[in-house]
């Protein structure tokens, strides 16, 4: 009894560590250009799309979701942004929008009508690391969207 009560201990004092370990890893340095996207973070980053972004961008991201039509500023196509970038994806740009917590002064980083994401995945889970996990998979699956040049 002595010996489960000992690993049950060990268990609750690890998963908090293990838990830190995957924040930390999951916001590790973005990939390079020509590395595959992990799996799991496009998965992730498509269950994010679908919960927050799809209401005002649609399912495709073309910027047709059941909201855009209440919107006094239509969402953007999230699918031609490199396009729009001659052929690079505006990660930096898009990482400054999302992380933001309070609403920037220019309207360079979306209109009134875009939520402010940053204070609300924070909230979501907990603290700036995960929320930062959280923006990376998202950004990796938006990317994944792109339409070809």
């Amino acid at each position: 009894m002595k010996m489960r009560c000992a690993f049950v201990r060990v268990l609750i004092l690890a998963a908090p560590l293990a838990l830190t370990a995957s924040a930390v890893l999951a916001a590790a340095p973005q990939r390079a250009r020509d590395e595959p996207v992990d799996t799991a973070a496009l998965s992730a980053g498509r269950d994010t799309f679908r919960q927050f972004c799809a209401p005002c961008h649609g399912e495709n991201g073309q910027g047709h979701g059941p909201v855009a039509a209440m919107l006094t500023t239509p969402p953007s196509d999230l699918t031609s942004l490199s396009r729009s970038n001659n052929g690079a994806f505006p990660l930096a740009m898009l990482e400054a929008i999302l992380q933001v917590e309070s609403r920037p002064r220019t309207s360079a980083h979306g209109s009134e009508s875009m939520p402010i994401w940053g204070s609300t995945f924070r909230a979501i889970a907990g603290n700036r690391t995960l929320a930062r996990a959280r923006i990376a998979n998202l950004l990796a699956y938006i990317e994944s969207v792109q339409r070809r040049l």
